[in-house]
């Protein structure tokens, strides 16, 4: 039986040795093998390409400045309510012109926009063709938003920049939109419109900087960690690096005897020069004078948008190589214009039989008691996943660090509590260099696939693509299973007898619960109308979500819910047959459960209780016991280190615990903490007892009833198990002795996480640096949880 392995030895900062992870990458061989007890006997050595050669100047040069006019003309907009206002601004703004001072505050003219739904501004512009390539705008807007900015000539679009979700701020922010697109137009642009998608209500542009950039610096550079895209609407991410005409990309390696080099090569379309056809290179030479070479002509087409490429080396097995990449361009120099391509996945490898696989699935929103295997009276028809279970372990008791999907997939991808990586939304991204599950897999010869459902969960909004060689991710807010799984089907050859870790993320059972057409109303009666207006609808909650708008019949959303789990199963059926994971290591899990009522929770996942944090886990392993049951009490978040270790990485740096110490009746790992959405709550379950403490007032829209500060429910899951009974009276040294036990854990914690502070995603933070703007770039600042005791009645009766 596996030995249980407490987190990995940190020095000094508790959290040091998991930062610069990313870093510590070997440009030349793995650090770690796949080990040879695998029975493969191939060869995989990712590459980290470098620039040799001097790199043009990034610095952005300014085109031209725009602020709102007197009286707003000739600016235009088709909000509601559309005027030029003096706004309050930071000390920072006081190059804005008409900046004041009023009763000591900062003001500044801004146009200002209200309504709800999409509107626009228009501002008349005048530049040369191709002088423009990014744009600067200055605005206040207290709470998320989406925008994107546009350049017409007349009414004939030319270019439209990719949205920008902007994640709200009480001060004036900068954030950047990049248009390289706009170089291929012979015409140039005569408006700029800025385009608001209106969920806020209201939003300020105080300026727009017009400003050119040299394109290669758009694009991620060499060392860049994460995965990167092509174009707008495309959601196949590489981990790639620019290949800009004369500044070539390089590497040193050895050649394992048998090896290929192996890349992707991609011409985005807004870097495509029109009537020209590039030329990439690549060029592999030793010292003693042997070498290979290929070449590739660049043609401009949307798809496909990544090309695979391969070069022999048969002839220089053993030798240590420097690779260089070279693209050349004639025709685009010859207009003045730099000659841009993408690079990705470069990579030594030699296919072998019996390559190992690891694939991990995470069901967003999926309760533990929600699988046909869990109950004796099933609620869903699951036979994929029960399937799955008969060939491995069940684990019955597995709780989530938190209720929401960014912070929960952080920990179970970084091995660290919510505690610790301060990561409490779906608007936290993780900070730059985290040692990541991905990395790791990475790091010991694994290629490393991920495919998810939703777009929060894509890296600019979340840092959770670090480590990945490839990001599949929806271009719109969500998508279904079956389109998921087709883009992960369409690569899984690119990595045939090669060591895989991929990570599969599905969101059908989110809401609003509209399951496939052959699965719709499943399990709801027929004839039937859930929105009949002659009946009255018994709920108390605050408000109805939009999508449940007219519902009469509170049954109807959990009805569909489980709609939702048949679905998912049908599709996961194509995945687990999969001969490659079929016979590998498989992990199937959720990030957070949902409620429907229970507690006063309606279709939401708030709050800590089981419902919330009680989540599906099994596990599936050649030599796994198959069929087993485990009630032991075991935390999600501790599945990165127990894939590892099944994969014989025992040595790898990662924290937590194998789950599988406690099927041999080893020690569970208790107690268990949860943290809720923005810190609201906290949780600690141990020994039968589940105990909730509320960090701060709060009302969600999903909740019945508010919660108030310090207050404490306690429940005995034991004899419990739905938490219906709060016995915070009846057991009031229980509660004093839980209380203090999860105030000390809290308190224990980090002072500072590892979530990225500011109002911008990681690209605009990139992009702000670029541009010569300052700050959000830290770790999100740190603080008590909880705070000093008060002189509530909470605090006073169980202090």
């Amino acid at each position: 039986m596996a030995p249980s392995r407490s987190p990995s030895p940190l020095l000094g900062d508790p959290l040091s040795s998991l930062l610069g992870g990313v870093l510590l990458l070997c440009a030349a061989c793995a650090r770690e093998s796949v080990p040879s007890e695998a029975g493969w006997s191939g060869a995989l050595v990712p590459l980290e390409l470098r620039s040799r050669g001097e790199a043009e100047a990034s610095e952005p040069r300014v085109v031209a400045r725009l602020y709102p006019p007197e009286g707003l003309a000739p600016w235009t907009s088709d909000a509601e309510t559309a005027l030029r206002a003096l706004i309050p601004v930071g000390r920072s703004d006081g190059e804005l012109p008409d900046y004041t001072l009023k009763d000591g505050v900062p003001h500044a003219p801004g146009a200002v926009l209200l309504g709800r739904g999409p509107r626009s501004l228009s501002i008349p512009i005048a530049t040369e063709p191709g002088a423009v390539n990014q744009v600067a705008l200055r605005l206040s807007c207290p709470v998320r938003e989406e925008l994107a900015v546009a350049f017409l000539r007349g009414d004939e679009l030319l270019e439209r920049s990719a949205p920008l979700v902007f994640l709200g701020a009480d001060a004036p922010r900068t954030v950047i939109f990049d248009l390289p697109g706009l170089r291929r137009h012979a015409r140039a642009a005569d408006r700029l419109v800025v385009e608001v998608d209106g969920r806020a209500g209201g939003i300020v542009i105080l300026s727009a900087v017009l400003a050119w950039r040299p394109p290669a610096s758009l694009l991620p550079a060499a060392d860049a960690p994460a995965p990167c895209g092509l174009v707008n609407s495309t959601s196949d991410l590489r981990r790639g690096a620019a290949l800009a005409g004369g500044t070539p990309l390089g590497a040193t390696m050895s050649v394992p005897p048998g090896a290929r080099l192996r890349f992707a090569w991609g011409w985005p379309a807004a870097m495509q020069t029109p009537d020209t056809t590039p030329e990439l290179t690549v060029e592999v030479a030793a010292e003693d004078g042997r070498g290979a070479s290929a070449r590739f002509e660049l043609h401009a087409e949307a798809y496909p948008l990544w090309h695979e490429a391969t070069l022999d080396l048969a002839g220089l097995a053993g030798a240590t190589v420097e690779a260089t990449f070279t693209l050349t361009d004639a025709g685009a120099v010859e207009r003045g214009m730099q000659p841009v391509a993408l690079v990705a996945e470069a990579r030594l490898e030699r296919a072998a039989e019996r390559a190992p696989s690891v694939l991990l699935v995470t069901s967003d929103t999926h309760r533990a008691d929600h699988l046909g295997v869990a109950r004796a009276d099933p609620l869903v028809s699951t036979p994929a996943i029960d399937a799955l279970a008969a060939r491995g372990v069940l684990f019955e008791d597995a709780f989530s660090a938190t209720n929401v999907t960014n912070p929960s997939h952080a920990a179970l991808m970084t091995g660290l509590h919510v505690r610790d990586t301060r990561i409490v939304n779906n608007a936290s991204p993780l900070v730059d260099g985290v040692s990541t599950l991905a990395d790791t897999f990475r790091r010991a010869g694994y290629r490393t696939f991920a495919a998810v459902s939703t777009r929060h969960l894509v890296h600019d909004e979340s840092g959770l693509g670090a480590g990945f060689e490839r990001f599949d991710a929806p271009a719109t807010p969500e998508r279904s299973a079956e389109e998921t799984i087709r883009g992960l089907s369409r690569w899984l050859a690119d990595a045939e007898g090669l060591p895989l870790f991929v990570w599969l993320h599905l969101f059908d059972a989110h809401s609003p619960y509209t399951p496939a057409v052959e699965f719709d109303r499943r399990y709801y009666p027929p004839g039937a109308d859930p929105f009949d207006p002659a009946r009255s609808l018994d709920y108390s909650g605050q408000m109805l979500p939009l999508y449940l708008k007219g519902l009469t019949d509170v049954g109807f959303p959990h009805a569909q819910y489980r709609a939702e789990i048949d679905y998912l199963d049908s599709r996961l059926a194509e995945v687990f047959s999969v001969p490659r994971f079929a016979s590998g290591i498989t992990a199937f899990t959720a990030d957070h459960g949902e409620s429907f009522g229970q507690h006063g929770v309606w279709w939401d996942h708030a709050e800590l209780y089981p419902d919330s944090v009680h989540v599906p886990l099994i596990l599936v392993w050649p030599g796994a016991p198959a069929g087993t049951r485990s009630g032991a009490p075991v935390r999600q978040m501790d599945l990165g280190r127990t894939l590892l270790d099944l994969a014989g990485l025992a040595g790898a740096e990662f924290p937590g615990h194998d789950l599988r110490t406690v099927l041999g009746g080893g020690g569970a790992h208790e107690p268990r903490f949860a943290i809720a959405t923005d810190g609201q709550s906290a949780a600690i379950n141990s020994e039968g007892w589940h105990l909730i403490l509320h960090l701060v007032d709060h009302h969600q829209t999903a909740l019945e009833e508010p919660r108030e500060r310090h207050r404490v429910e306690l429940f005995h899951t034991a004899l419990d198990p739905a938490c219906t009974r709060d016995l915070v009276g009846s057991e009031p040294d229980r509660a004093r002795r839980l209380r203090a036990a999860l105030l000390r854990w809290l308190s224990d914690g980090p002072s500072e996480g590892l979530a990225q502070a500011g109002s911008a995603t990681r690209a605009q933070l990139e992009r702000l640096a670029a541009m010569g703007y300052t700050g959000g770039g830290a770790a999100a600042p740190g603080g008590s949880w909880f705070g000093e005791s008060c002189d509530c009645a909470w605090c006073e009766r169980l202090r």
